[in-house]
């Protein structure tokens, strides 16, 4: 879950492109370095625009669905408001922290069920960021 937004991503490629665009002088490696670094960052920037919303939204309705299927007595009650949240959910950074309080409240509570969905939860992370990794390679076997 990108902390940064795609205009925020757009933005700084360009600001590497209009700086390599405005020297008369060649580049250094280290302006080459920066270069190869945008023109990176625009193929994983396609890719998350393209595949990620699919897979974020698939993600937040699993745990949704782990979350309901639990007995609403053996957690704390603004869980249940959580799965709501995650239902319609469609920004990551809004997933990440509705996870994210997800995750402290159930740090919060004693209970084995708490311990039990934040193991669940955190499983849930790990096969999203595989996931993503998984559309990035599959992007750049592509091209």
């Amino acid at each position: 879950m990108n902390p940064l937004t795609p205009a925020e991503m757009v933005g700084a490629i360009g600001q590497a492109a209009q700086a390599a665009a405005r020297t008369d002088a060649p580049l250094d490696d280290f302006q080459r370095s920066q270069l190869l670094s945008a023109y990176s960052a625009t193929r994983h920037l396609a890719v998350e625009l393209e595949s990620y919303p699919a897979a974020v939204a698939a993600f937040c309705a699993g745990l949704a669905d782990r979350i309901d299927a639990r007995p609403a007595a053996e957690l704390p009650g603004e869980v249940a408001g959580t799965a709501a949240q995650l239902r319609v959910t469609t920004d990551p950074r809004d997933a990440g922290e509705v996870v994210s309080a997800l995750l402290n409240l159930l740090r919060a509570h004693p209970s084995p069920a708490a311990a039990a969905l934040r193991g669940e939860t955190q499983a849930a992370l790990r096969d999203l960021c595989d996931r993503e990794v998984d559309l990035l390679a599959d992007a750049l076997e592509r091209r």
